[in-house]
């Protein structure tokens, strides 16, 4: 059920201004600067940034935040399913977090209301995977090609 405001229309998240009914967000900008973000983005995206610091042994300096996005997942495995596991169906409200640490990419995906989501390493060609695998300190990592198609 979507949340309705006191006029009747489809409520929206004071702090992102983001459509709760689950319609598109804006649009990523070109260059991501996190000062300019609202405050409950920053916090998030310093969350992601210190987590993925911490799993790779790092200082959280060392970590670039690329761009933070409200995402309507389409089941419980916050857009980072892995090979074998079942997940619910039903859509999740929620966030994504791109990073960039050394020369690789990561996301980290998370429910609204949860600093408790998935981290993932991106595949270095830029393509989707279908599937991910449990990799070294609790990250995400793409499956081998064998376990399913590439999409893009």
């Amino acid at each position: 059920m979507t949340p309705l405001s006191a006029a009747g229309t489809a409520a929206r998240h004071p702090a992102f201004d983001i459509d709760m009914a689950g319609r598109p967000a804006p649009q990523p900008q070109e260059t991501f600067e996190l000062s300019k973000q609202p405050a409950e983005v920053q916090s998030l995206v310093e969350i992601a940034d210190k987590g993925l610091a911490a799993k790779l042994g790092i200082d959280a300096a060392q970590v670039q935040p690329l761009s933070f996005e409200h995402v309507m997942f389409d089941n419980s495995s916050l857009g980072i399913p892995e090979r074998g596991m079942g997940y619910a169906d039903d859509m999740e409200n929620g966030y994504s977090v791109h990073m960039k640490a050394g020369d690789k990419t990561y996301e980290f995906n998370a429910r609204f209301g949860s600093n408790l989501g998935k981290y993932a390493e991106l595949p270095a060609d830029g393509q989707m995977c279908a599937y991910f695998a449990k990799g070294p300190n609790g990250i995400m990592v793409p499956a081998p090609a064998a376990w399913g198609p590439r999409i893009s």
